[in-house]
């Protein structure tokens, strides 16, 4: 289990969380904290795009959930994109692909993690993104 802890410690990189439910997002924000990330929290797409400004130099990773009330976290990722180069995403989503589909989400070949999940796997998942 020792090794484990050492393998997901963000060693306080700076994630930009995106994620519009309070609790969801307090719950992620506690996991990644307890392992040592610093997270920089916002709730639209809106709050995200201020919070990235201001620290893009130190954001290693934005987690954004897909559906939120203003935009979608893909339409996040184009801007930051166009404005930032390519920076590293993880989405999170509590929709399958078929409705994201539907709703006319493109996900291509983005990284997405399906609410529920743990903290062991939001942990491999970040560690696989930022280690590629």
């Amino acid at each position: 289990k020792k090794d484990m802890a050492v393998l997901c410690s963000g060693n306080y990189m700076t994630v930009l969380l995106v994620e519009d439910n309070d609790d969801v997002r307090g719950v992620i924000g506690q996991i990644l904290n307890n392992n040592n990330y610093n997270v920089i929290e916002a709730r639209n797409v809106e709050e995200a795009l201020k919070e990235y400004e201001i620290n893009s130099d130190l954001i290693k990773l934005v987690i954004s959930d897909i559906i939120m009330p203003d935009k979608d976290g893909i339409e996040l990722k184009k801007i930051i994109n166009s404005k930032y180069g390519d920076v590293k995403f993880l989405f999170i989503t509590g929709y399958s692909e078929e409705v994201l589909r539907t709703r006319g989400v493109d996900i291509g070949s983005n990284e997405i993690l399906y609410k529920p999940f743990n903290s062991e796997k939001i942990l491999s998942a970040i560690s696989k993104i930022v280690n590629l």
